[in-house]
C-alpha cells in the first residue's frame, strides 16, 4: 500500500510480484454494507459488511486459478479500509492500494426489506477520481504494470486514466469492464483499444446510445461499429458474446447471475492466459457465472 499524507509525505511498502503469470487490476475495491430493514422498513435489524468491487472479485478468481493478482485501487483513511485489506490478505491478492488519509474511501450501502427486495442502494465512489495518470506513474505501480501479462480496468476510473492505460505503448492483454451505465460511457473512447470488454446489458445499451428493447443483433452491430472486437454482455437471462465482432453461438444452458462481471472477467483472463482462444474462454466464463447463480 502507498499512503498519501495530507502533508504530502509518502510511506511506500513495496510488494514484489512473482515471476509467474500476473495480472494488474486497476479499479475500486470497497466495503459493501447490507442492511435488512425491520418492520415497516424501520431501523435495520441485520447488518453485514464485506469487501466488494468488480476488480476485487476478478482478482479472487485469478488467485484461485494460480495467477498472481495485484490490485491497484484508491482508498480513504477511514477504518473501513481494513475490511478490504483483510479480504485481500485472505484471498492472496497483492495489495497495491493508494491511501489518502484525509479522504473517506469508497463504499456501497444496500438496504433490503424483509423479503429481500432492494429499498435503497447508495454508492460513494468519488475517490476513484484520485487515480490519475500521474498517480499511476509512480514507480511501484509502473513496475507492476510493466511486469503484468494482462490488465483489467473498470469504468470507475477517470476517462483520462482509462485512455492513458488503453493507449500505453507495448501494453499487455487488456480487459475493460463496467457495472454502471453512467460510468460505462467513459469506455467509449477506448473500446477500439481493449482486447476484451465485459458489460451488463444496461451498460452496453448506454455505451451504444441504444434503446432498452434493442435486439441482441442490433446491439452487437452497434458495439462492432464502436470498435469492439471481443465482448461478453450479460443480462436479460442470457449472454451476448462477440468474437471478432460476430455473435458467438451459446452452448451453455442456464441464467447468469446479477453482478457477475468480476467473476466473468477473472475467469476469462485466467483462461486466455492459459492459451485458450477467446470463444473457449468465453464459454468457460459463462459456465462460471451460471454455476454461481445456481448455487
Amino acid at each position: 500500500m502507498v499512503f498519501d499524507h495530507p502533508s504530502g509525505g509518502i510511506d511506500k511498502r513495496m510488494t514484489r510480484i512473482p515471476k509467474s503469470r500476473s495480472v494488474v487490476l486497476v479499479g475500486l475495491a470497497y466495503p459493501h454494507h447490507t442492511e435488512v430493514a425491520g418492520i415497516e422498513n424501520a431501523v435495520p435489524v441485520q447488518r453485514h459488511v464485506r469487501a466488494s468491487g468488480h476488480c476485487f472479485h476478478a482478482a479472487r478468481v485469478l488467485c484461485a486459478s494460480g495467477i498472481s493478482a495485484h490490485l491497484v485501487s484508491a482508498c480513504g483513511g477511514d477504518e473501513e479500509a481494513d475490511v478490504v485489506g483483510e479480504a485481500l490478505v485472505e484471498a492472496g491478492i497483492l495489495d497495491g492500494r493508494i491511501v489518502w488519509l484525509d479522504r473517506l474511501g469508497a463504499r456501497r450501502t444496500t438496504r433490503l426489506d424483509t423479503q429481500g427486495q432492494v429499498i435503497e442502494d447508495r454508492q460513494e465512489f468519488s475517490i476513484a477520481d484520485r487515480l490519475t495518470p500521474r498517480v499511476l506513474s509512480r514507480r511501484h505501480v509502473r513496475h507492476a504494470l510493466d511486469q503484468a501479462d494482462a490488465w483489467i480496468i473498470d469504468a470507475s476510473l477517470p476517462e483520462v486514466t482509462l485512455e492513458h492505460l488503453a493507449t500505453r505503448p507495448a501494453r499487455p492483454l487488456l480487459l475493460a469492464m463496467s457495472h454502471s451505465g453512467v460510468e460505462a460511457r467513459r469506455l467509449r473512447p477506448i473500446l477500439r483499444h481493449a482486447d476484451v470488454v465485459v458489460l451488463p446489458r444496461p451498460c452496453a445499451i448506454s455505451v451504444c446510445d441504444a434503446r432498452p428493447d434493442t435486439t441482441q443483433e442490433e446491439l452487437a452491430e452497434r458495439l462492432h461499429d464502436l470498435g469492439v472486437r471481443n465482448a461478453i454482455v450479460c443480462g436479460c437471462g442470457t449472454f451476448l458474446i462477440l468474437d471478432a465482432g460476430a455473435i458467438l453461438p451459446q452452448e451453455v444452458e442456464g441464467t447468469p447471475g446479477d453482478d457477475c462481471e468480476g467473476l466473468i472477467a477473472g475467469t476469462l483472463i485466467a483462461k486466455m492466459l492459459a492459451a485458450q482462444p477467446f470463444p473457449v474462454a468465453a464459454r468457460a466464463a459463462m459456465a462460471a457465472a451460471r454455476s454461481r447463480h445456481a448455487e
